[in-house]
């Protein structure tokens, strides 16, 4: 078992994890964007729209979900930290 993070620590714990959840959110409302151009696009038979837009959103996507993983470690440590409670 450890030790409670203190006052300060846990307010720059939980600002931190606050801060990482927004920018998921910010990444993941830009990809759902970036997706409706490419799916208009696609509709409007623009050239450009085959020519790697698809692998750029594929590795968005990808990164998304390697960052949401981050944070789910993130805020598993940052409860251990913040409860001094190891389970």
């Amino acid at each position: 078992m450890t030790t409670p993070a203190d006052p300060l620590a846990h307010r720059l714990i939980t600002n931190q994890l606050a801060n990482t959840r927004e920018q998921l959110q910010r990444d993941a409302e830009r990809l759902a964007a970036d997706w409706a151009i490419y799916a208009n696009d696609l509709r409007s038979d623009t050239p450009n729209a085959v020519s790697g837009q698809a692998d750029r959103l594929a590795q968005q996507a990808l990164q998304l979900v390697r960052d949401a993983a981050r944070y789910d470690g993130a805020r598993d440590i940052a409860n251990i930290l913040l409860t001094g409670d190891a389970r």
